[in-house]
């Protein structure tokens, strides 16, 4: 089996979040005042403020690209081919980015599905749309949002699968002064639920004072 990949000159930043392309460049991670503190630190601490500010730099060139695309291409010794096509195109403006993937398998059976992530004031949405290679369509959409006054993430996703079936998922993570509780409920295809909780708690440094 041979194999050949193509791939646009701007991949090499595909591997970053797509969230992450549409956030604005923290003006603390630029080399400025920034860079005093950096020279205090110790090597450790210094090295990770370094990578910090060359990641914010990045962060604000890539803020110019409107699309990424990648596709890869799989051709057997016998002649036949399979192909993968992921493209991302960028509204920096409206703060969302589209996500299109396209596969084609060597048996000529294809799929493809489109996403839109949005970014909204205190979360984002994202919605998918596609076709299984069976060609039954499928759908997804989930919602996240972030209450500042209350400390809490709220994630809910409902999921619709090929067979029509539809799943849940409704979870909170909320901070607390340790650490966070995390809650979610999954509800499957057949309306059975099952809800988890999870508490993480920060180990706090025990007192030299016996007081």
């Amino acid at each position: 089996m041979t194999h050949s990949m193509t791939k646009t000159a701007i991949m090499i930043l595909a591997a970053c979040g797509a969230l992450a392309l549409m956030l604005p460049a923290t003006s603390a991670m630029a080399m400025g005042p920034a860079a005093g503190s950096v020279m205090a630190a110790g090597p450790g601490q210094r090295a990770k403020r370094v990578k910090r500010a060359n990641a914010g730099r990045k962060a604000a060139e890539r803020r110019d690209i409107q699309t990424i695309e990648r596709n890869r291409t799989v051709t057997t010794s016998d002649g036949r081919t399979a192909e993968r096509t992921v493209r991302k195109d960028f509204d920096h403006e409206n703060k969302s980015v589209t996500t299109n993937r396209n596969t084609t398998r060597l048996d000529g059976r294809s799929a493809s599905s489109e996403t839109i992530m949005q970014r909204t004031e205190d979360g984002y949405t994202r919605t998918t749309n596609g076709t299984n290679f069976d060609g039954k369509a499928f759908s997804r959409t989930e919602t996240g949002q972030y209450d500042a006054e209350s400390q809490t993430w709220t994630r809910n996703a409902e999921s619709t699968g090929p067979n029509g079936g539809t799943r849940t998922l409704d979870a909170t993570v909320e901070r607390t002064e340790n650490g966070a509780v995390r809650t979610a409920t999954r509800t499957n295809a057949k309306g059975e639920s099952v809800t988890r909780t999870q508490e993480r708690s920060r180990k706090v440094p025990e007192s030299d004072n016996d007081d």
